[in-house]
């Protein structure tokens, strides 16, 4: 009796090792179709920066995955007014001088939180 009960424990074990794999190999495999979709679309992964001790114009900055510093001329969602959020992005490059230094002004056509 003792062999069978431990038998089945130990099968319901490995089971339930395997389900939590294929589970984390899915998330993962979706989380990257989402991704190229997003990237497909024209957006950019990027993250919001905020500093307090900057000028009102230069307290919010978005800084791209690949390092670049954006400086959007408004950024009206307040919901993404938070330092180190992540965001998918579409911007247009503006032709005119920076107000914060090496940033590049940015019109932001689109912004989503990234999950």
């Amino acid at each position: 009796m003792k062999f069978i009960s431990l038998s089945l424990f130990l099968l319901l074990t490995i089971n339930s090792c395997k389900t939590n794999n294929v589970t984390n190999d899915e998330t993962t495999s979706k989380k990257q179709a989402t991704e190229v979709n997003f990237i497909e679309k024209g957006y950019a992964k990027a993250t919001v920066i905020y500093d307090a001790e900057k000028s009102a114009v230069c307290q919010y900055l978005i800084q791209l995955d690949k390092g670049i510093l954006l400086e959007p001329l408004k950024l009206d969602n307040k919901d993404l007014r938070k330092s180190n959020k992540t965001v998918w992005i579409k911007y247009n490059m503006q032709r005119r001088m920076s107000r914060c230094g090496n940033a590049q002004p940015v019109e932001i056509t689109e912004i989503l939180e990234r999950k």
